[in-house]
């Protein structure tokens, strides 16, 4: 990489329009709205974007970037914040406010007490405004900007859109409409602060500060730009980097017996992200004499490892661990007391050992299955 040349992590795909391009206007009733046209020289713009006024969320703030990847929201109209039941009326699409939810005449509401709507039927966390978005677009967005990228496998559009959903959309959606990510009488041992539905509320101005209409509607621009790159780095960690792992993984698990005869150590002919395409192969599997996958097998540079898994996405406990004696052991220390030559490594949670060669760390699994040692707790 040039030294002075800009870091981005996917290749941003510039023949949409800059979100600099929408105009953005807060409002309280028709009668402001036309002297704000007017004012603007925006009277003959029909296509209105109507979203509510106040503090802006990141479920609608999100819904926005998706509309104008999906080719629905587009700068030649105008984004309206207001309450007015009249200017509601009239907008092309309406979000996050409204009372209606039916993506044919393209509102997207949620907030009526009967609404239960969710992603499919293998979902349970109630839609938001960006939820039914994605839900109805998503996928032609997600289509959109794969092609940018000169990806048109359908296959992988799905995989994409789908895995999005569940690793960004489904979280903006159960926090706005307040679920617990855990249960409420669990306190969480710590907090994140820097998640985006923060990130995205910190574009508001701030209760003490300067907080007319213009200011929120300059800070709603800098909310577009943090849910864009969210999106778009999420798009592309599925489609380019995630999902051609996954034939890697794929291929790994119909030979696991081939390369053990338990079953249950997966090889991976290339080091490559493993955790989300294995959790998808195992759902699908309905071998009902199937055992699970304990570890994984694979050369990393020069290094041979093997790794646990992890119980549930996002969990730091494993299934199994490797023996409770080798952790936090390295070198002639750790060869003394596994009596395998050739170890190196072992993390001190017991998660990860690294070995010489794929003997090595092919027996540390053994023992270590053998041992059928318990599982460590998450205070390590």
């Amino acid at each position: 990489m040039e030294a002075n040349k800009e870091y981005s992590p996917f290749p941003f795909p510039n023949t949409f329009p800059s979100n600099n391009s929408f105009f953005i206007l807060t409002v309280t009733d028709e009668r402001e709205l036309i002297e704000e046209l007017k004012k603007h020289n925006k009277e003959e713009v029909k296509d209105w974007y109507v979203i509510h006024s106040g503090p802006f969320h990141c479920d609608e703030v999100m819904a926005t970037i998706i509309l104008k990847y999906a080719k629905l929201a587009l700068p030649s109209g105008i984004i309206i914040r207001t309450r007015d039941e009249e200017i509601i009326k009239k907008g092309k699409i309406v979000y996050d406010i409204g009372g209606i939810s039916n993506a044919k005449s393209l509102r997207f509401d949620h907030h009526m007490k009967d609404f239960k709507e969710t992603f499919d039927a293998n979902h349970d966390i109630k839609l938001s405004s960006c939820g039914l978005v994605y839900k109805y677009f998503g996928k032609e967005a997600v289509k959109n900007i794969l092609a940018e990228w000169k990806i048109v496998d359908e296959k992988c559009v799905e995989y994409t859109y789908s895995k999005v959903y569940e690793d960004l959309i489904m979280t903006i959606d159960a926090m706005d409409n307040g679920i617990n990510q855990y249960p409420f009488n669990i306190d969480p041992r710590y907090r994140i602060n820097t998640h985006l539905g923060s990130r995205v509320s910190r574009c508001n101005p701030a209760w003490n500060a300067e907080n007319g209409n213009e200011m929120v509607n300059i800070g709603f621009k800098g909310a577009l730009k943090v849910c864009e790159e969210e999106l778009l780095w999420q798009l592309y960690s599925q489609a380019c980097v995630l999902y051609p792992a996954f034939a890697i993984v794929e291929k790994g698990y119909k030979e696991r017996t081939k390369f053990h005869p338990s079953g249950q150590l997966l090889y991976l002919e290339t080091a490559c992200p493993w955790g989300q395409q294995l959790r998808t192969l195992e759902e699908a599997d309905t071998d009902p004499n199937k055992k699970p996958v304990l570890f994984i097998i694979a050369k990393n540079d020069k290094e041979h490892r093997v790794q646990c898994i992890p119980e549930k996405p996002g969990n730091f406990v494993c299934r199994l661990y490797l023996c409770e004696k080798w952790r936090g052991l390295r070198g002639e220390e750790l060869i003394q007391a596994s009596g395998i030559p050739g170890s190196v490594f072992v993390h001190a949670s017991g998660y990860l050992g690294i070995g010489t060669s794929f003997e090595t760390v092919i027996k540390m699994a053994e023992l270590s299955m053998a041992e059928g040692d318990s599982k460590m707790t998450d205070e390590v």
